[in-house]
């Protein structure tokens, strides 16, 4: 994996020489007008605020709109140094609020004794702690995730949800959509999906032999609500990130 550095200013203005034609493509995901951008790890910038006023100035100089910055976070600081909404892994919120006291104990037991996965748990038993509920897709971004499984990549250190299906899924969809407000713009509430294509983690979207295209089929039954803008993303898809 590479690392991720941030050598300072010029390597920023570099990255954003590199993005400028993809916000100017009208194909490219907006929120109100302004181009979306989400940045993984944003509480590593050494310097967020002048990392975020550097882009949104640069667009306007450029004759685009600021972009819509979304950090990859719980970190609500984020939110004063100039990002527009916050999006938290909710798989890491999950495990955080899981994996206590004696939980704890009893996976390192079966990791280290039984030779289990780092964790193994249902996702049916882990979707309770996710916590999307509590966001309500305009400054919080809820992040739903369709299954996990990233020992193909790391072996033993790795997490695996079992009892991952299309059903399960669409519970979990309808849960973490409940905290959502109505619609504020033209553009709705958002959603994202963590992910489109992550095969080496067992984290996707895309049709597979065992499901077909399920997955797909419950995502394009939400929403319900009436809220007829509200769109779902998938990220490595449709969001730019650094």
């Amino acid at each position: 994996m590479l690392a991720q550095t941030y050598p300072g200013r010029e390597d920023d203005w570099a990255h954003y020489q590199y993005l400028r034609p993809f916000f100017e493509d009208s194909r490219y995901f907006r929120v109100k007008g302004r181009p979306f951008f989400a940045v993984f790890h944003p509480e590593q910038l050494p310097e967020r605020s002048r990392f975020s006023a550097d882009f949104k100035a640069w667009c306007r100089r450029d004759g685009l709109e600021e972009p819509f910055l979304v950090g990859l976070s719980d970190d609500e600081r984020l939110l004063h140094d100039g990002f527009d909404a916050l999006a938290p892994h909710s798989l890491n919120v999950a495990l955080r609020n899981y994996l206590r006291g004696s939980t704890r104990l009893l996976h390192a037991f079966r990791h280290r004794v039984l030779r289990f996965p780092c964790v193994a748990i249902s996702y049916q038993k882990l979707s309770r702690f996710f916590e999307n509920h509590t966001c309500d897709g305009v400054r919080k971004i809820p992040t739903v995730v369709p299954n996990w499984d990233n020992t193909p990549r790391i072996g033993r250190r790795g997490l695996v949800l079992t009892g991952c299906t299309p059903e399960t899924f669409r519970e979990h969809l309808r849960v973490s959509l409940a905290g959502l407000q109505p619609a504020l713009d033209d553009n709705g509430e958002l959603v994202l999906i963590k992910s489109w294509n992550e095969w080496a983690e067992g984290n996707y979207l895309e049709p597979d032999l065992r499901w077909g295209r399920a997955f797909l089929e419950v995502l394009r039954s939400f929403p319900k609500a009436p809220a007829p803008q509200r769109r779902a993303h998938a990220q490595g898809a449709a969001c730019q990130g650094r």
